[in-house]
């Protein structure tokens, strides 16, 4: 088991030293694999054996608002609206307003709330994601800082 508080040290054989790298090793682990993680705890090192799950959908809104400080609700003109915006999040801090419109989050569509989701899951360990923002007539491509 893992506690709060342990470092991560190693996944599967491999040493982690940063988000980087933790995403480099996690994002090719599926669903149900065995993972064997080396963990420090208390001054010692420890391996732990775990079986890897998909990650929860009703946990997404709040790594939505972790990650970019916005919450979306309902879609307009084939994308997600942006229904809250913390001005201090990474997402307020490159100009994201309420009202702009979530066309693209990496290489996906985000038509609907769990298009989104599932892309907002699939790039969370990424140093950045790539958004296609709509706002008035216009579409912009944004890169979003996640570290």
């Amino acid at each position: 088991m893992v506690l709060p508080g342990d470092i991560l040290v190693e996944i599967n054989g491999k040493a982690v030293s940063d988000r980087a790298g933790f995403s480099a090793y996690s994002n090719g682990i599926v669903a149900g694999e065995k993972v064997q993680l080396t963990i420090y705890r208390n001054g010692r090192l420890k391996t732990v054996s775990l079986a890897s799950t998909d990650y929860p959908l009703d946990q997404v809104v709040n790594l939505c608002w972790e990650l970019l400080g916005i919450q979306v609700q309902g879609y307009k003109q084939n994308g997600m609206i942006v229904t809250r915006v913390d001005p201090r999040g990474t997402a307020g801090s490159i100009g994201m307003i309420t009202g702009d419109i979530l066309y693209q989050v990496g290489d996906r569509e985000t038509k609907n709330e769990k298009q989104f989701y599932e892309a907002l899951i699939r790039y969370r360990n990424a140093p950045a994601i790539l958004m296609v923002v709509g706002r008035n007539r216009y579409a912009y491509r944004v890169t979003i800082p996640l570290q």
